[in-house]
């Protein structure tokens, strides 16, 4: 292989600027003199099988996710545990994973991080056997994911009118949650497991994750009502939601939550899924090649 690079652009991402965002990463490309295509993205039931072809046949060096986290989430799976490269230029509506790894926002920024290729290897995981790796959640940010996966339009202030609408509605879930043999019993409103910081647009719901220490971090916001709300924002926008009484806050290698019923609403990367009535979770280290900036020491 001689560092030839597929890029895959999800039309629907963030504002859906498909054209100029299909033009912008062509005409740097090509000034940068990369071997490359581009790729519109198609359905996964589409996708997934030529991504397979392309994995298995050793196509490309480097295949790079254009779009959001969902993107990220769908075009990563294939690449676990492979020597192809992911490359990252976030056009999404949120983009914590980019976000984490501070690769910026700007195309032709993006690209260019492409050309200089630093490559990171970094954890993974699974829950029940799919992949994640950026953030799990159940709770209220799993509700808010399996709406905001309807709405045609995207962006953040969809988002966030989807969060504002919705966090009253939400009900505490009862679970027992296992983290490495220790067991721990919680009711809560919100159960994040992270690989990263955030789940997009700085909202840093685990400021001390990192993807490199073979280790994931477990959150429970335990405590819901309609003073917290403008706290919990503003702590969650200022990384300092960790010092709240109602953050509870643990790392761990292989997690296991009964949940109390069945079919379980969760997202996976802001992907809606839905969960049997135990969700098994474990980090798989070093299994992904990422591309990221020379500035991203702390990842």
């Amino acid at each position: 292989m001689k560092n030839k690079i597929l890029y895959i652009i999800n039309p629907i991402s963030g504002k859906g600027k498909y054209d100029y965002v299909y033009k912008t990463i062509d005409f740097y490309s090509k000034l940068y003199k990369l071997d490359f295509e581009i790729w519109k993205w198609e359905p996964a039931d589409a996708l997934d099988p030529l991504l397979t072809e392309i994995v298995k046949e050793q196509k490309y060096d480097t295949i790079v996710a254009v779009g959001g986290d969902g993107t990220v989430h769908h075009i990563a799976k294939h690449l676990v545990n492979s020597d192809i490269n992911l490359g990252i230029i976030p056009v999404g509506s949120g983009d914590g994973i980019a976000r984490h790894f501070h690769i910026p926002h700007k195309i032709p920024e993006a690209v260019r991080i492409i050309k200089k290729s630093k490559i990171v290897r970094i954890d993974t995981a699974t829950a029940n056997d799919r992949f994640f790796f950026g953030f799990l959640g159940s709770g209220f940010d799993a509700v808010v994911a399996h709406l905001f996966a309807k709405r045609k339009k995207r962006g953040f202030i969809r988002y966030a009118q989807l969060t504002l609408q919705n966090y009253f509605r939400a009900n505490k879930q009862k679970c027992t949650v296992h983290i490495d043999g220790k067991i721990h019993k919680t009711f809560p409103y919100l159960l994040t497991i992270a690989n990263t910081s955030q789940y997009g647009n700085g909202a840093l719901i685990a400021p001390r994750a990192s993807a490199i220490d073979g280790k994931l971090d477990i959150i429970f916001i335990t405590k819901k009502n309609i003073f917290l709300f403008p706290e919990i924002f503003f702590r969650l926008f200022n990384g300092i939601l960790p010092a709240a009484p109602y953050y509870k806050w643990y790392k761990g290698k292989e997690i296991k939550v009964e949940f109390d019923r069945p079919n379980v609403k969760i997202q996976l990367d802001g992907e809606p899924a839905f969960s049997d009535q135990e969700l098994v979770v474990k980090v798989i280290p070093e299994s992904l090649n990422l591309i990221v900036p020379s500035k991203a020491i702390w990842i």
